[in-house]
């Protein structure tokens, strides 16, 4: 009986730490659209001086920006947060392209849905996938991408 109730309460501890990290993994921590344009908008120039210089710690202790990662095409990802597990996540930030090319991002898929003016959507069909963009100003642009 001792050895059943031991086994009881081990099954139960691992059943309440699986939920809590969990509860930790899917937890929302995007930013919205509004606060990410306002952090470009507020730190512009803190911004392109950092890409300049291909130095960005002054840009990761801006509050928001949880990491940052410069793709092989020189574009500049500034991660603002994810949500979600597995096949169910999305992710919002912002990029900074000197191109303005707004397919430049590691999530942009294929060929836009829709394209106007300073925005971009691919979403296909089968709804699996969404991935939004739309210019900040010249160089920076918000994203937002669902998997």
């Amino acid at each position: 009986m001792v050895i059943e109730m031991k086994k009881t309460i081990v099954f139960l501890s691992i059943a309440v730490l699986s939920v809590m990290l969990c509860s930790c993994v899917v937890k929302d921590t995007r930013l919205g659209k509004e606060e990410i344009i306002r952090i470009v908008l507020e730190n512009e120039e803190q911004l392109r001086k950092d890409i300049k210089n291909n130095d960005f710690e002054a840009s990761l202790n801006i509050v928001g920006i949880r990491g940052i990662n410069v793709e092989y095409d020189g574009t500049v990802d500034f991660d603002c947060g994810g949500f979600g597990f597995g096949p169910s996540t999305s992710y919002a930030g912002f990029y900074y392209n000197v191109d303005n090319d707004m397919s430049a991002i590691w999530c942009a898929m294929g060929t836009p849905k829709e394209a106007e003016g300073d925005s971009y959507l691919y979403e296909p069909e089968d709804g699996t996938k969404r991935y939004y963009t739309e210019k900040i100003v010249d160089g920076f642009y918000y994203y937002e991408a669902a998997f």
